[in-house]
């Protein structure tokens, strides 16, 4: 338990057919528990867009923010 109401929770996310180990703090709000992963686009053979000529490029770590909702 990483403290009231929030937990940290391991598992595999697969993104573009590659599965690799991820932990997250998931916290209780209210009906749903939230939480947010940042992952590395390359660890997952995601090359980072880039856009005109590569003057624009697009960060390789992406956020991923989540709710789950209980029935």
């Amino acid at each position: 338990m990483a403290g009231p109401n929030r937990w940290r929770v391991t598992g595999d996310l697969t993104l573009h057919g590659v599965t690799r180990a991820v932990a997250v703090t998931v916290s209780a709000s209210s009906d749903r528990y939230v939480g947010s992963a940042i992952v590395d686009q390359r660890d997952f053979g995601i090359e980072p867009v880039a856009v005109a000529g590569g003057l624009v490029k697009v960060k390789n770590d992406v956020r991923i923010d989540f709710a789950i909702v209980g029935r």
